[in-house]
């Protein structure tokens, strides 16, 4: 069994567990001395996964103080704290944290780091189950056989196989957890490799025909659908960290968009919480951004998140619900947060000029929309009866494949103009359509 183990794999289970196992963290890195005065960290999850592969000082941060000492170290707020390493707290967003020492007899292997970003957020319960948790990690990187022996022994007594410990020391040992190791590295690579570009798609307005806004959609250079490869990210603590790249792509093009187009960027929760978005929008332009809240990580804290978009707001930044429609998160969403756009979901606009259960369910958050002084997006056109009936509904803007499909920013003056024409085509048809039937009602009369 010892040459089967890889202590690094287990590692970086053990920082996965601890995330889940400690309400308060909101991160966790593992990280080994490489010679006496540096620290690397190896593993890691939540907020402040991105640090893995980087160095530390041991005479400049807790962690280093923590191996300094072989001692526990806890700080309830590392704004006041002379011993941490503030440029890299505020980075990210670290207000408090317990740093615990990796041991191997009188020999020390590294540092336990769980972050949260309140402060005073860990109890003397966490600091204990931490404890035990670095005794694990250090058993694991010291020897497999002492590794062995340390996992016989927890697993064999009867009161930790019903603590906190023996629930995660079982976690640990689930050889699924491999799977998480992997997505951690194949998102890291992307991240690294820049592996993803950005498509846009415009958005237009079905009354003047012109193009309103431009959406910027993720690709990756793999081919996998972009939910899936965003949702595999949040699952290993990078899926903030992808957010922002990708953001910051997409931003990057604003000057390229048609003039006065807004650009539509798609962020969940935590992206928008994290305070790096409203960085990159500050930069950028804010009146000409729309942010797109996505459901790729669920909104726990509406009130939270209601201050948060209000900051965004003041700045000149408006929010779109994606996905309306789609299900009971979306409308909550737009109780709970007054957006200026609702964007309709595929779902209900496939067919949905010969759908009348469709239609019922647009009109309803049509007129929603309008007690509360929101627009509504249609997504997903893909037919002229579509686009004929929305029109007809009095919907705002529209986006889809019969208008114009996503494409690279260097073809998105020709996609704008083949939405305009359609656009255009298909109000005359409709203006033609009314002229008929109102010369049919005259000469019945």
């Amino acid at each position: 069994m010892a040459g089967e183990i890889d202590p690094l794999q287990l590692m970086q289970r053990v920082a996965d567990e601890a995330l889940e196992l400690i309400e308060a963290a909101d991160g966790v890195l593992v990280g080994v001395l490489i010679d006496s005065e540096t620290l690397a960290h190896v593993c890691g999850a939540g907020h402040v996964a991105s640090h893995v592969g980087k160095t530390l000082a041991v005479a400049d941060s807790l962690s280093g103080a923590a191996i300094r000492t072989a001692t526990t170290l806890v700080t309830d707020d590392t704004e006041t704290d002379e011993r941490v390493n503030r440029t890299a707290t505020r980075a990210y967003h670290v207000r408090s944290s317990v740093c615990v020492p990796l041991k191997r007899g009188d020999g020390l292997l590294g540092v336990l780091s769980v972050s949260s970003k309140r402060p005073a957020a860990f109890s003397t319960n966490d600091v204990e189950l931490l404890g035990e948790l670095a005794g694990f990690i250090s058993a694991a990187v010291g020897a497999a056989s002492d590794f062995t022996a340390a996992t016989a022994r927890l697993l064999a007594d009867p009161r930790t196989a019903e603590a906190p410990a023996g629930r995660f020391i079982a976690g640990v040992l689930d050889p699924d957890g491999a799977h998480a190791v992997t997505a951690h590295a194949d998102t890291e690579r992307i991240l690294q490799a820049r592996e993803f570009s950005v498509a846009f798609q415009p958005i237009l307005e079905l009354r003047r025909g012109r193009v309103f806004a431009v959406e910027a959609l993720a690709r990756f250079d793999d081919g996998r659908a972009p939910d899936v490869v965003i949702d595999g990210a949040h699952e290993v603590g990078l899926g903030v960290e992808l957010e922002l790249a990708l953001a910051q792509t997409a931003l990057a093009y604003l000057a390229q968009l048609p003039h006065d187009a807004a650009l539509a960027i798609n962020a969940g929760p935590d992206a928008l919480s994290s305070g790096g978005i409203a960085q990159l929008i500050e930069a950028a332009d804010p009146a000409r951004v729309i942010i797109e809240l996505t459901e790729h990580v669920g909104v726990d804290d509406y009130p939270h998140m209601i201050d948060t978009l209000r900051a965004h707001r003041r700045t000149g930044v408006r929010l779109a619900i994606d996905d309306a429609g789609a299900g009971f998160a979306s409308l909550m969403h737009i109780l709970k947060l007054a957006p200026d756009f609702i964007k309709l979901d595929r779902e209900l606009t496939d067919g949905f000029d010969v759908d009348p259960v469709r239609r019922s369910l647009a009109t309803m958050l049509m007129r929603f929309a309008a007690e509360t002084g929101a627009q509504i997006v249609a997504e997903g056109v893909e037919t002229a009866g579509e686009l004929a009936t929305l029109r007809t509904l009095g919907v705002d803007y529209a986006q889809g494949f019969f208008l114009a499909r996503p494409g690279a920013v260097a073809g998105l003056r020709r996609a704008s103009a083949q939405g305009t024409s359609r656009v255009r085509c298909s109000h005359s048809d409709w203006t033609a359509a009314r002229s008929a039937n109102r010369l049919t009602r005259t000469v019945a009369q």
